[in-house]
């Protein structure tokens, strides 16, 4: 029975977090368009529940967010899981921590990660059609849509603060100790 509510649990999210990803880049004016819950649920979702499924959780949401894309489908795919492994990794072995320094620089560097291979696909694409590769702009583009993620997230992170123990200092502080002492 618990398999069952775990599994309508996280079909439910997967398909709450990509509509609200969906809706948000349709409905609102830019920049906000930009915001990119996604990664914001990811972070969220790692500091809540600190397991591997995620990478599977956001698997399921890159490949939602392939459907309506312009891009090759696949690529946000493939740049999706490979940031959310690299968010996994960094965060298991250096952000032990839940603070919100941590949630900032564990999204920033998935971010940037996740660009990385769309640039990398869009100077092939560049090369191949022999045009120029607008650095500048794409720079702009992505800097404002993670400014504008991190803004958002740190809004939810400290909204989530309030009602949720995980999140909280004390609970944070009570568990290495208690770590330290059961050793």
């Amino acid at each position: 029975m618990k398999l069952i509510l775990q599994t309508i649990k996280f079909i439910l999210g997967l398909i709450g977090i990509g509509f609200l990803h969906i809706a948000i880049a349709f409905l609102l004016p830019p920049p906000f368009h930009s915001i990119h819950v996604i990664f914001i649920s990811i972070v969220m979702i790692l500091f809540l529940y600190e397991h591997g499924s995620i990478v599977w959780f956001a698997a399921l949401l890159f490949i939602m967010l392939d459907f309506p894309s312009l891009q090759p489908f696949g690529l946000s795919l493939i740049s999706g899981v490979v940031a959310t492994t690299g968010m996994l990794l960094l965060y298991r072995n250096v952000f032990t921590n839940r603070s919100l320094f941590a949630a900032t620089v564990l999204l920033s560097i998935g971010y940037v990660l996740y660009r990385l291979v769309f640039v990398a696909s869009d100077i092939v694409q560049y090369i191949v059609h022999d045009r120029v590769f607008d650095v500048v702009g794409h720079i702009q583009i992505y800097s404002i849509e993670l400014i504008l993620t991190i803004v958002t997230l740190v809004v939810i992170y400290l909204i989530t603060t309030k009602f949720s123990y995980k999140l909280q200092h004390t609970h944070i502080q009570e568990s290495w100790f208690r770590t330290l002492r059961a050793e």
